[in-house]
């Protein structure tokens, strides 16, 4: 997005739709302009709710995007993941919508990106983003098959929703994951 406004687009100067990923972590202005700049008919964004907002690193002043719908129709809800195993999925369910060598990266640089093994490492200071549901929810939902969570202290959102995964049984897994496969079924 941040290259679409600062560079403009080649030629053709126009476009019949522009798609923006992740949308929600962009500023809406970013988005209008970039639309006028492609000069679109159309624009379809995309972006989950409860993942990662847009962020003012100026901390000028509070802002979200808490309920998108006020300025964009939402058109159908993907409910079906194709990356994360069972447990994760059933830890985050209750209240969502019912190279070479070890990469480092934030949470808001791993949104949007995916690995078979994840290592959630985190200090103990005390920050108002460790309660951040929206940064636990990408936290916890990069892997395919493995997560550890390193932590002195595990009372923040990333350690609950890890601590209700780590105590559901394999039986609660199987019908959550069932119970979803209905749903989404019948929504399509």
């Amino acid at each position: 997005m941040a290259s679409v406004v600062v560079n403009g687009f080649q030629e053709p100067k126009n476009c019949d739709r522009l798609i923006v990923d992740e949308a929600l972590m962009s500023h809406f202005g970013a988005i209008v302009m970039a639309t006028r700049l492609a000069g679109a008919k159309e624009v379809l964004l995309m972006g989950d709710v409860n993942q990662l907002p847009f962020i003012d690193r100026l901390n000028l002043f509070e802002m979200q995007y808490i309920r998108p719908n006020l300025v964009a129709t939402v058109i159908k809800e993907l409910l079906c993941t194709y990356r994360n195993p069972m447990d994760a999925a059933y830890a985050l369910n209750e209240g969502f919508g019912k190279g070479e060598g070890t990469r480092v990266l934030t949470i808001h640089e791993a949104q949007g990106l995916m690995s078979e093994g994840t290592v959630i490492e985190k200090i103990v200071a005390k920050h108002k983003i460790h309660d951040s549901v929206s940064h636990a929810v990408v936290a916890v939902t990069r892997h395919t098959v493995s997560c550890v969570h390193h932590t002195d202290h595990g009372e923040d959102a990333i350690g609950r929703f890890i601590k209700r995964a780590v105590a559901a049984s394999e039986n609660q897994l199987k019908d959550n994951n069932a119970k979803m496969a209905i749903e989404i079924g019948t929504r399509e």
